[in-house]
């Protein structure tokens, strides 16, 4: 297959949050397959083993009979599970649009400790003029977790979000940039949700050092 590569990639990532901490290992295979000049997709897939450490706390009987005093216990747990990563992409003259899939370990926002995340995500980008873009872009995403597996506490959360931004590149080297982004939590296993907007204004300078590279 002219048109296709083929990939074996392998990672180490660590996380390190609150009293946790996850180590993981992952291996995937894949391939790359331009079905013309304006279709391409790329699939990897595998597995990976994580050990996670964490506090938890326990009872303990104290010198006094009936009485208990809590003590916080290092514990930690091996586990396996799969890993995944496809995107599609659109190309043509003036628009630009992907979609993407992946499944990985990664932080959660409530600082329980990690989770297995999986999400897909949909963006838009739109020539305007030869230097000037628009783009757009949403996203969900869910996190779980049982108890005393990637985290002390079980975790099962929904995220929402949409990013809208603009990017003017004033030449070859600089570019200006500005955005807005929203994102919407949902914990479930407390019934509660919480948003965030924000915004977001950057100026990026590129140099050269290694011409010839």
């Amino acid at each position: 297959l002219p048109a296709a590569v083929a990939r074996l990639a392998t990672g180490y990532n660590r996380y390190d949050v609150a009293s946790a901490t996850t180590d993981t290992v992952s291996a995937t295979v894949g391939m790359g397959v331009s079905f013309s000049e304006t279709w391409k997709l790329t699939a990897d897939v595998g597995g990976r083993f994580s050990h996670a450490g964490y506090r938890v706390l326990t009872l303990e009987p104290a010198s006094v009979p009936g009485l208990f005093y809590p003590k916080s216990v290092r514990e930690s747990r091996d586990s396996c599970g799969w890993v995944a990563r496809a995107v599609l992409t659109v190309r043509g003259e003036v628009d630009t649009g992907s979609l993407t899939f992946n499944r990985n370990v990664g932080f959660s926002s409530s600082r329980n400790g990690t989770s297995e995340n999986t999400s897909v995500d949909v963006a838009y980008r739109r020539s305007l003029t030869d230097r000037f873009f628009a783009t757009l872009s949403s996203g969900y995403q869910y996190s779980r977790s049982d108890k005393n597996d990637l985290s002390s506490a079980r975790i099962d959360e929904d995220y929402i979000r949409v990013n809208a931004g603009l990017r003017y590149e004033i030449d070859r080297h600089m570019a200006l940039d500005a955005s807005y982004s929203y994102l919407k939590a949902l914990y479930n296993q407390s019934g509660t949700s919480a948003e965030r907007n924000s915004v977001m204004v950057s100026f990026t300078i590129r140099h050269p050092v290694l011409d010839r590279w």
